[in-house]
């Protein structure tokens, strides 16, 4: 609860032994692509409740030490292309709570081993194909109360490890195409 607006470039260059930051319940819009540049060791970034709107090309290319991020209770519209980009060792992404309407292929490029994704409580209305061919090692996808209608054929495809999909509270969902 300090009112961060921002964290400019290069805030953190001289903290390389840093583990883990939390900068929670502030109001950051935005981030650029150096605001983490020197957080090489960091394995735990929290930057729930801010204002952040859209994750940017390359806003965590530095940090491929990070194996958790959580970008819950904010107001994320876009994922850019290669917006997490870098993040070679993440494993839990929390992304629920936000306004995402939607997840391009592109999007979640860049995080091989990912193994859990939130993307719970957006305005998520359909599951396109190859939505996760990034993702191989994912395991668990949680998209509980979204407007979900469709799930695009080939959706899952490439998850070899998948076990747990969670969307309790999707009425809505009408087309669940073959082989999804």
């Amino acid at each position: 609860n300090n009112k961060i607006k921002e964290i400019p470039d290069f805030t953190f260059v001289n903290y390389s032994q840093l583990l883990y930051l939390k900068i929670i319940h502030n109001d950051i819009e935005f981030l650029n692509r150096a605001s983490f540049e020197g957080l090489n060791r960091l394995i735990e970034l929290d930057l729930a409740s801010n204002k952040l709107k859209r994750v940017n090309k390359h806003s965590f290319i530095s940090m491929k030490s990070l194996q958790r991020l959580d970008l819950k209770y904010n107001y994320i519209e876009n994922i850019e292309s290669e917006g997490f980009l870098g993040l070679e060792n993440l494993k839990n992404l929390v992304l629920g709570r936000n306004r995402l309407n939607s997840i391009s292929n592109y999007s979640l490029i860049g995080m091989p081993n990912l193994e859990k994704i939130d993307l719970s409580l957006n305005l998520i209305d359909e599951i396109q194909e190859k939505n996760f061919v990034f993702n191989t090692k994912l395991i668990e996808i949680k998209l509980e109360r979204n407007p979900l209608k469709i799930i695009k054929k080939n959706s899952f495809y490439g998850l070899t490890s998948f076990k747990v999909f969670q969307t309790i509270m999707n009425l809505n969902l009408e087309i669940l195409d073959e082989c999804a």
